[in-house]
């Protein structure tokens, strides 16, 4: 199993597939020989009919969370849409995780549409709930 395999495994592994293909890559931090992060940027075709970069994940080392690890992956991530000719890179993460977003919003990404979710029981929803 590679460093990125071992980095990205408790998060989505699906996030390497295909990793060595043409329209994809992932980038590695490593601090003195160990991983400390990754983000996995792919092409993807964006609602509007375009192809953008999308980042499948960022994951930085909890042990190494605001040092600029982050800021320097989707750097990289930027970068390489850039030298692909994409005019945009995106990326999803919850609605509910402050971090991420004040991260984000901090690199200059905005919020562009909203996913609504709705949980769905087998017969009605339990006694007080919907």
């Amino acid at each position: 199993m590679s460093d990125a395999e071992v980095c990205v495994r408790r998060y989505d592994p699906s996030s390497l597939a295909n990793a060595d293909a043409e329209d994809r890559e992932v980038f590695v931090a490593h601090v003195g020989g160990s991983v400390v992060g990754l983000v996995t940027v792919v092409e993807r075709l964006h609602f509007t009919g375009e192809i953008d970069a999308y980042v499948g994940e960022l994951v930085v080392k909890a042990t190494h969370e605001r040092r600029g690890v982050g800021t320097l992956l989707m750097n990289e991530a930027e970068e390489w849409a850039r030298r692909r000719g994409l005019r945009h890179l995106t990326l999803e993460t919850g609605a509910a995780n402050g971090p991420a977003r004040a991260f984000y919003a901090n690199c200059g990404y905005q919020g562009e549409d909203v996913r609504l979710t709705k949980t769905l029981y087998r017969s009605s929803p339990p006694a007080g709930g919907e």
